[in-house]
């Protein structure tokens, strides 16, 4: 994995979970059933290079749910909780 990437797990978008429980945007933004492919597909809208990896959240090690590789772009300095706040704002226009 390159240097400058975030993974970015679904859980983080999930409406069904708390913030104790991974859900890392408000509800507000929250999405029911997030997935690994509308993760990337927004993440690549935004510009950003995305793949997805069959791997799972450590909270959810019997959900196969996947993860998204998210490398960062040039020489932002974006951090985590910024590129998932930018993906949870996109993903309700």
């Amino acid at each position: 994995m390159a240097e400058r990437a975030v993974i970015i797990y679904p859980e983080y978008f999930d409406a069904q979970l708390t913030k104790g429980k991974c859900r890392r945007v408000s509800k507000a933004v929250a999405i029911q059933n997030p997935t690994v492919e509308d993760i990337a597909r927004i993440a690549r809208s935004l510009g950003y290079k995305a793949s997805i990896e069959e791997k799972h959240h450590p909270a959810f090690w019997y959900r196969k749910r996947g993860r998204v590789v998210i490398e960062k772009r040039g020489n932002e300095k974006e951090n985590k909780n910024e590129i998932i706040k930018k993906i949870a704002g996109a993903s309700r226009k």
